[in-house]
Formats: C-alpha cells, sequence, structure tokens
C-alpha cells in the first residue's frame, strides 16, 4: 500500500452527465478577443490562396515581403483553414494592393493572393 500513499486520487474524467457540451465551431467572420485591433481597427477578413497546395495553422502570420519575419512587421493573420484556402485577418492598407502576400510557414515564405 506504499505506492497508493503517493499517488493523488483525482477522478481522471466526470461522469458523462456532468460532462461539459462542447462548443460548435467559431462563426465564419469570428476573430479572437486578443486579436482585436492588432492589425487596424479597419482589418478585413480575407480568403487568401497560396499558389501551391498548402495547410496552415490558425495562428501564422502574413507579410508584404517574402523576406520580412519580424512578428511585428506582419500584415495578418491566419485565423483558420478553409478547404484550399486560409481565413485571415489582414490590414486594410495590405488587402488594398494587388500585391500578393507572404505567409510564413515552417521557417519558409508562401505566397498567397487574396480571392476576389
Amino acid at each position: 500500500m506504499v505506492a497508493q500513499e503517493r499517488v493523488a486520487l483525482v477522478p481522471l474524467a466526470l461522469p458523462a452527465s456532468n460532462q461539459p457540451i462542447a462548443a460548435g465551431p467559431p462563426e465564419p467572420d469570428h476573430v479572437p478577443a486578443y486579436l482585436a485591433g492588432r492589425f487596424g481597427a479597419d482589418a478585413q477578413i480575407l480568403r487568401l490562396i497560396p499558389h501551391e497546395p498548402r495547410r496552415f495553422d490558425p495562428g501564422t502570420l502574413i507579410y508584404r515581403s517574402a523576406d520580412a519575419d519580424q512578428p511585428l512587421l506582419a500584415v495578418g493573420v491566419v485565423l483558420r483553414q478553409a478547404d484550399n484556402a486560409a481565413m485571415a485577418l489582414v490590414e486594410r492598407s495590405a488587402a488594398a494592393t494587388a500585391a500578393p502576400l507572404h505567409i510564413r510557414d515552417h521557417g519558409r515564405a508562401v505566397r498567397v493572393k487574396i480571392e476576389s
């Protein structure tokens, strides 16, 4: 019984009737509170299409240039994956230009275009 004395006796799971209900999928235009104002008050949610088949993790940063890699230079962030595209929150000024954007994924810049 020595081993039993050293083990914390806590339940590993709640009974089925007391388990919290899982939250549903986020709303299509939902922006987490911690991103409010990060890319300007007029930031837009856009659909970005990569030039090569790719999936991006939420939180991956978006830049104007393939050379940029500092978080403070980011002009947007990936919110979620949507089929073959990424839904992202992007500064209005970056969204207004016709220039492609770049998503920094695993240390590599991947060129993306804004779906119009």
